[in-house]
């Protein structure tokens, strides 16, 4: 005879149902899994940038729909892990900082995925230049910039005994393309890790301008030297610098999410370390007590020794 299920505990399995699920989203185990899936895919986009190129890294790896599903889970494993233990102790305010850093640091990922952009900026040296071309496809339309970059001045150093340069720097002027002569910046010097960040006045985007590469050098006589010298032929040489120029709206969001982070693991660690505190301070004050009761109980087993003599 099978026996009926009481309604009571139907409805306890219903009440209970969404924190079985948070607590399922927010395992840890979960966590584990999505964080070695998500090293692998850091690995192989690395190996796939060594190999074939930043570009096609953007394209097949970090910038795939595989990858930022990958991004989205990993939210949700947060989130639900934070979720799950609601209401928040005061204790656990570095664990819930830190995931909340997570999940700003994600959103920040997000935000740059869907509306960030990456484009080469080209320029010869002596010239003008305001169209930039996509990274991560060379096919589409050229990027129209609301100013110009000037190439003023392109140098290269090269590693001593070999042909490899060690650094290479573009110096350029910023002009509105509205009206040349009108110079934004001037003499800025870009090098590599050293980026310098540009408001579009036309549409208020911020890029970030970094020297990723070059071509060149030209001397006179050969034809790149008179494709792109123009009017500058008493050049000894022409060079094209080859700027990234990189558009971040989640960058701000990203370095929020950053110090939340760390901010929640220095208070996990020093919530931790008080609490050790408080417990050895306890341990101590009853060492403290019990010894006292010792010394009490000799005194009192030494008074009745002497009464009974």
């Amino acid at each position: 005879m099978e026996s009926a299920t009481h309604p009571s505990s139907t409805s306890a399995q219903g009440r209970n149902f969404p924190l079985v699920m948070l607590r399922s989203l927010g395992s840890l185990q979960l966590a584990i899994l999505l964080i070695a899936v998500y090293a692998a895919a850091l690995v192989a986009g690395t190996a796939v940038e060594k190999l074939h190129g930043a570009a096609a890294a953007q394209r097949h790896v970090y910038h795939a729909g595989w990858f930022v599903a990958l991004n989205m889970l990993l939210a949700v494993n947060v989130l639900a892990a934070v979720l799950a233990r609601f209401p928040w102790r005061l204790r656990q305010a570095g664990f819930v900082a830190a995931h909340l850093g997570l999940l700003v640091l994600l959103a920040g990922c997000l935000l740059s995925w869907c509306c960030g952009s990456r484009a080469i900026l080209p320029i010869v040296e002596g010239r003008t230049a305001h169209q930039a071309y996509a990274e991560d496809n060379p096919d589409a339309p050229p990027v129209e910039l609301g100013f110009q970059v000037r190439l003023r001045r392109f140098r290269r150093k090269l590693d001593p005994g070999s042909a490899m340069p060690s650094h290479y720097s573009s110096r350029v002027d910023f002009l509105d393309r509205g009206d040349p002569p009108n110079v934004l910046r001037e003499g800025v010097e870009i090098k590599l890790n050293r980026p310098v960040d540009f408001t579009d006045p036309s549409n208020g985007r911020t890029y970030r301008l970094f020297q990723s590469g070059f071509d060149g050098p030209w001397f006179p006589g050969q034809a790149m030297f008179d494709h792109h010298a123009g009017e500058n032929r008493d050049r000894g040489h022409v060079y094209m610098s080859k700027l990234s120029l990189n558009h971040d709206p989640g960058r701000l969001w990203k370095n929020l999410g950053s110090l939340l982070i760390i901010a929640g693991i220095v208070m996990v660690y020093y919530v931790r370390l008080g609490r050790r505190s408080a417990k050895n301070c306890r341990l101590t004050a009853n060492s403290r007590g019990l010894t006292a009761n010792s010394r009490g109980l000799t005194a009192n087993s030494r008074g009745l020794t002497a009464n009974s003599r």
